[in-house]
């Protein structure tokens, strides 16, 4: 499943009258991170680019890739950009989405601690921020967990919304980790915190 999983891609949902983009006065693009990779979408709005093939895109932020693309599945978006994870899972719980497009392939994520965490063993016992539950974010805790050769029972691992969120979770001593995208860890490192682990191949995991 590791080959299939990728930061950040386009999904196009396909009902039974499946919807021609071409044919669209109006659609919705979903996403549901704050990542520096979504830039494109919010260029090719602003630069006019979609309405130059006929469809003017209104990109709409959901809080979290899973309720991003439920809004797919009740037909309040047309297509969306965010983590693969969670369009696999839903893929694999029957919803009809088909993966078009990729960014960044792979798990590009920083796992980032308070400064006295230096080491897996360390990180024993503590608390890492998440995203929800089938996100991208969630599936990166529980991957570099395991690449620190320690258990998910390890650790316990909290879902706390956004990059932004969870470092302010951080400051305030109610995580003691969490995972980052490229654009999160700028902001973390000025927060004083650093990174014990980093994904930075295509082929994490593998």
């Amino acid at each position: 499943m590791g080959k299939l999983l990728m930061m950040l891609v386009m999904v196009l949902a396909f009902a039974a009258d499946s919807v021609d983009a071409q044919k669209l006065d109006r659609a919705v693009l979903a996403f549901g991170s704050t990542g520096p990779n979504l830039t494109p979408f919010w260029v090719g709005r602003d630069a006019g680019l979609y309405r130059r093939y006929g469809v003017d895109v209104d990109v709409v932020f959901f809080r979290g890739s899973t309720i991003a693309i439920n809004a797919l599945a009740t037909r309040d978006a047309h297509f969306g950009a965010f983590g693969a994870s969670s369009s696999v899972l839903a893929r694999l719980g029957g919803m009809d989405t088909t993966l078009i497009a990729t960014a960044t392939p792979g798990l590009l994520f920083y796992l980032v601690t308070r400064k006295e965490i230096k080491s897996a063993a360390d990180l024993k016992g503590k608390r890492i921020g998440a995203s929800r539950p089938g996100t991208d974010s969630d599936l990166a805790a529980r991957v570099a967990v395991q690449k620190l050769g320690l258990a998910e029972k390890d650790v316990s691992i909290l879902s706390m919304g956004t990059d932004t969120e969870r470092l302010s979770a951080m400051t305030q001593g109610i995580a003691d980790a969490t995972v980052v995208t490229i654009g999160g860890y700028g902001g973390a490192q000025k927060l004083g915190f650093h990174s014990i682990i980093r994904f930075s191949h295509p082929n994490i995991p593998s």
